[in-house]
């Protein structure tokens, strides 16, 4: 009950946000996905700020400063513009990922699903900052807590925190429930993202059935419930909206926005988030060329930037980046890291269909879906940058890492593909 409490708290304060971040065709459940970003952003910046005043993490210093957003939010940010009265279009596709997500939604919180990291990671940090009242430096800076990666932004056990917080303890199994939100939240953004681009209803209702059946059927064979591979996921299918359209000079300043949210989402879950924040603003500024304005970047860079800099400071403040960041890429592991991306193709994690993770390569010559490909084949490069410099065991750190991150991009690639090539041609 805690989650879902926090949750439509997050998604109240963000609310007012829709009036900057929605655009003329977003509909209803695309306004619900930006407003609950929105509000998870607006609970890590509170926690950021609370922690670089020295103020213990409380009901009353948290929803104090949640209340404040609120407020100034609703000072000073336009009312949202009424959504359009699109016609209701549910299908087959809909019913079938709606069962998808409730088999994730039910076996999440038994914790057969659960993956190890949330034992070893994302919720042994949430319950000490739980205990702590805030990010645990102490734990955070002992020799022995590398394998808990100390320099990692804090979004994901910040959230559990806080949800442990409003319930008065901490208990791993309602906290899985966030990672089916944040599921729910992908497809529903997918799904919207297709019909704005003028994906035919038949293919669009085929699209969201295949990606709510493999990103739920990742979910339960990955172990992925309380992992913190779901917010990249879901940035990525977020920035799309501007990254289809970063050639039109008539772009809604509001798909801008989005893509800024989408970055900061990135860079407070995950070093790799970090990376990709970074990617999604520089992509969009290059390929935006003659039309990027100084407005443009403020929409894009700015969010980001407030999230990455509390990060960076605390981080370098309390020398939590670990020798291992600063390593480089050697050639000479070329073969076994190649060999085993190929070996990942064919694991029941995807379902066979972990291939479609490249499918940035051929939409590289689709004019419009370019800047997409061009930012997911930088993240994949980055993760390629981060195997090479492995010391030793490049297969294994290869065959256990690279289906969980391929989360982070096959489910937008899937997304951008449909919305390039079953887009309605005019008649």
């Amino acid at each position: 009950m805690s989650v879902l409490l926090l949750a439509l708290l997050l998604l109240a304060v963000g609310g007012r946000f829709a009036g900057v971040l929605a655009g003329p065709r977003d509909g209803r459940a695309q306004r619900l996905v930006l407003s609950w970003v929105a509000g998870l952003l607006a609970l890590y910046l509170v926690e950021m700020a609370c922690d670089l005043a020295g103020l213990r993490w409380s009901r009353w210093s948290l929803g104090l400063g949640l209340l404040a957003v609120a407020l100034a939010a609703h000072r000073f940010l336009p009312r949202p513009r009424e959504a359009p009265a699109l016609a209701s279009d549910l299908g087959w596709g809909d019913a079938v990922g709606l069962a998808a997500l409730a088999a994730f939604a039910l076996f999440a919180p038994t914790l057969w699903v659960t993956t190890p990291d949330w034992a070893y990671h994302w919720g042994l940090k949430g319950q000490r900052f739980f205990l702590a009242g805030g990010i645990d430096y102490e734990l955070l800076t002992r020799p022995w807590s590398a394998s808990l990666h100390p320099d990692y932004p804090n979004l994901l056990p910040g959230l559990y925190a806080a949800t442990a917080l409003l319930a008065g303890r901490f208990a791993a199994a309602p906290q899985m429930l966030w990672s089916v939100l944040f599921c729910a939240a992908l497809l529903a953004a997918a799904r919207e993202l297709l019909r704005a681009e003028g994906v035919d209803r038949a293919a669009r209702q085929a699209v969201t059935a295949l990606l709510a059946l493999l990103v739920c059927g990742f979910a339960l064979r990955q172990l992925a419930a309380g992992g913190a591979d779901w917010p990249l996921a879901l940035a990525f299918v977020l920035a799309l909206a501007a990254l289809l359209g970063a050639r039109d000079p008539e772009l809604d300043p509001a798909a801008e926005r989005q893509l800024g949210l989408a970055a900061a989402l990135a860079a407070a879950s995950k070093i790799e988030g970090v990376a990709l924040a970074a990617i999604l603003v520089a992509v969009y500024a290059v390929f935006r060329g003659r039309r990027l304005r100084p407005a443009t970047l403020a929409r894009t860079a700015l969010l980001p930037l407030a999230v990455a800099l509390p990060w960076l400071v605390q981080a370098l403040r309390h020398d939590l980046f670990l020798d291992y960041d600063a390593g480089g890429p050697s050639l000479r592991h070329t073969g076994a890291v190649a060999a085993a991306l190929g070996e990942t193709l064919g694991r029941l994690e995807w379902s066979g269909l972990a291939a479609a993770v490249w499918l940035p390569l051929p939409l590289l010559f689709a004019r419009r879906a370019r800047a997409f490909a061009v930012a997911a084949i930088l993240q994949l490069g980055f993760y390629g940058w981060a195997y090479l410099s492995a010391l030793s065991a490049q297969r294994f750190y290869v065959l256990s890492t690279f289906p969980r991150l391929t989360l982070h991009v096959l489910p937008a690639a899937l997304v951008a593909a449909a919305a390039v090539w079953l887009r309605e041609r005019p008649r």
